[in-house]
């Protein structure tokens, strides 16, 4: 009986990590400009229907959580939008 409950347990676990949101949609919305800087501002939508905004910098080289924010950045934009959809 143990065992079983720890199988179950386990599996549990291991599938809940599957279930976690993931980004479905990249959504363009505009390109902004702000004191001789450019960025882009897109939005993410993921697959549990929340929406997170998402900023693209020096030519999409760089891609941050928010509008306008360099504060958690990324390289790559899946790995951006990633983060942004396991927020709570």
């Amino acid at each position: 009986m143990n065992r079983f409950l720890i199988v179950l347990i386990a599996t549990f676990l291991i599938c809940s990590q599957s279930f976690a949101a993931k980004p479905k949609s990249i959504r363009y919305l505009k390109e902004i400009f702000v004191n001789d800087v450019t960025y882009v501002h897109y939005v993410v939508t993921c697959s549990n229907s929340k929406e997170f905004d998402l900023s693209a910098w020096n030519n999409k080289k760089l891609w941050c959580e928010g509008t306008g924010l360099k504060d958690k950045c990324y390289k790559k934009k899946v790995k951006a939008a990633k983060k942004l959809c396991k927020r709570k």
